[in-house]
């Protein structure tokens, strides 16, 4: 949807995203480094140095990508720098056009311990965007989105949107339990969705020690600013794989797409090849390189008059990750043929089923490890106020 509205208009866009796997995604940058915001709590919006001054007076529409994730203080911080780098300190958003892109009944703001807990039970409403101060008594233009591309039966499409919503639940889990399978699925291509990283880790972990042969050991390379975490990279920074591994690809390619699954069949070096075990390709076999991506920074071109995204840095590796198992967070966004959710003590976010199960292109293609109780379907009523505030 992005790269159409950065196609069909002629108009200075800036594309941001609240973590840096999302602004990767869309091409764009993280929300903080654009607006030069310290990380925590209540960021206060300040006078921006250097280009990002110049970007906000001549950019006409910013985009921030995944807006579930985006909270309501976050959103505050964003009004409050444009009202005071435009100095138009009396119009919302400095008179921006702003588009906020997103589901609200996927993966919601991270709330950090007690403290920040504190504040969206004390300051806010909710810990959400709309929750935002600079939004109240300022109307919403909504439009939604009905048309799925990752699913094509309209009756798993119909038992997912009951799952977003929190309808139906007693008839559509008992309709989902027919997928459960508690015998671990031999099938290569099957991966496991769970909630929590350190079981993805651990079970990537004891998947690949009990392969046969050596390991070999790939370190990533930075060049430039990048200044994101080592969970926040797309491939690990030490990336340890063997003959067999089953992996995920994290970059898009001719013959693959970002969330194909693979097999390695041999590697060296400089090159790794790959068995994919995803259709439409499932069987063949690739040979893969090191791939780079990029890390953007907004610029004005005087020269041009428009806002030009300038490469500060890039992040180069083979583009794996070990994917016996990936936690529903990293799984945001991809479509895959096969997945077996790890349901653990259940899903402890709202939004996380939905997701999780959403990822799939089939009904068929889903087993549990136990069965799924109403329980693990976490709606929060707050959202669901806010959409059908919207409808009214």
């Amino acid at each position: 949807m992005i790269d159409v509205l950065r196609h069909e208009l002629d108009r200075n866009l800036v594309v941001l995203a609240p973590t840096g796997v999302a602004a990767l995604n869309v091409g764009g940058q993280t929300i903080h480094s654009f607006f030069q915001l310290p990380p925590g709590p209540q960021p206060v919006g300040r006078k921006l140095q250097g280009v990002s001054r110049d970007v906000v007076a001549k950019m006409d529409i910013l985009i921030i990508d995944e807006v579930s994730m985006v909270r309501a203080d976050l959103l505050d911080a964003i009004d409050e720098s444009l009202r005071t780098n435009t100095g138009k300190t009396g119009v919302p958003f400095g008179g921006k056009t702003v588009l906020l892109i997103g589901d609200m009944h996927q993966l919601p703001p991270v709330i950090s311990g007690g403290e920040e807990a504190r504040l969206f039970e004390e300051v806010y409403e909710s810990p959400y965007f709309f929750s935002a101060y600079c939004l109240q008594g300022l109307p919403l233009v909504t439009r939604t989105l009905t048309q799925s591309f990752r699913q094509a039966d309209e009756e798993f499409v119909a038992i997912l949107n009951d799952l977003r919503v929190g309808e139906n639940l007693e008839s559509t889990v008992k309709e989902l339990n027919n997928c459960v399978n508690e015998t671990l699925d031999e099938d290569e291509s099957m991966l496991i969705l769970t909630a929590v990283n350190a079981r993805a880790r651990r079970f990537n972990e004891q998947q690949l020690d009990s392969l046969s042969g050596d390991a070999w050991s790939y370190a990533g390379e930075i060049d430039g600013e990048w200044r994101d975490t080592a969970a926040q990279l797309p491939s690990p920074s030490d990336l340890r794989l063997k003959r067999n591994a089953q992996v995920m690809f994290t970059k898009n390619g001719f013959d693959w797409v970002n969330g194909t699954i693979g097999r390695i069949v041999d590697l060296d070096d400089t090159t790794i090849e790959v068995e994919l075990l995803s259709e439409p390709q499932r069987g063949s076999v690739v040979v893969v390189e090191r791939e780079s991506w990029e890390r953007y920074r907004y610029n004005w071109d005087a020269d041009k008059l428009r806002v030009k995204a300038e490469v500060i840095g890039t992040y180069t590796q083979f583009p794996f990750i070990l994917a016996w198992a990936v936690t529903v967070h990293k799984a945001q966004g991809l479509t895959l043929d096969r997945i077996r959710i790890d349901l653990g003590r259940g899903m402890f976010a709202p939004g996380q089923a939905y997701v999780a199960l959403s990822r799939c292109r089939t009904l068929d293609g889903i087993s549990f490890n136990r069965p799924l109780s109403i329980a693990d379907i976490k709606c929060d009523p707050v959202i669901q106020s806010f959409y059908e505030a919207l409808t009214h």
